[in-house]
């Protein structure tokens, strides 16, 4: 055990503790492989789907734009005959964004338990937020509309529903 080498400059100093870096890396290259090798091998999960895909499905449903869509089923409910029909199948449009609503929620436990509180959970929390938006706005127009269609057609033409209401839906 002898005495520490001393150096003149901090410059030699560095370049010292890199040249003992380096050859200790060298020397140890295949057991520091394998220890990081296993250390990260568990670190390594399923990549989960992204709030991109709940975004797509919520357009294969409603199309591009929520207002659209409500105004479509409006009209429709408008000029039907039977509004029963296009009742039920806002209904039905209902039930498949509450699944989406599911499905985001399960991935946001997910990113929690994985990763944590991360961009991406806040991302999906975002997303669920606005599909929880959806599915009150397409409720309140059904349930309108199942009282009296006149009167949901009235409240329409005076910008009264919720969709109307809450432009950044």
């Amino acid at each position: 055990m002898g005495r520490p080498k001393l150096y003149n400059s901090a410059a030699e100093r560095v370049l010292a503790h890199r040249t003992y870096s380096k050859i200790y890396y060298r020397k140890n290259r295949d057991r520091l492989s394998i220890k990081n090798k296993a250390r990260y091998q568990c670190k390594r999960r399923p990549p989960h789907p992204d709030v991109a895909g709940l975004h797509k499905q919520l357009q294969s449903i409603i199309g591009p734009s929520l207002t659209d869509f409500l105004d479509r089923v409006i009209h429709n409910l408008a000029n039907a005959r039977s509004p029963d029909t296009s009742i039920q199948q806002l209904k039905d449009d209902i039930q498949r964004v509450m699944v989406l609503r599911t499905q985001g929620e399960d991935l946001q436990h997910e990113i929690s338990q994985a990763d944590g509180v991360c961009g991406r959970f806040y991302r999906v929390q975002k997303a669920v937020t606005d599909l929880k938006d959806v599915i009150f706005a397409l409720q309140d127009v059904a349930f309108q509309g199942e009282i009296d269609v006149e009167d949901t057609v009235q409240q329409h033409r005076n910008g009264e529903l919720y969709y109307q209401s809450h432009p950044d839906l």
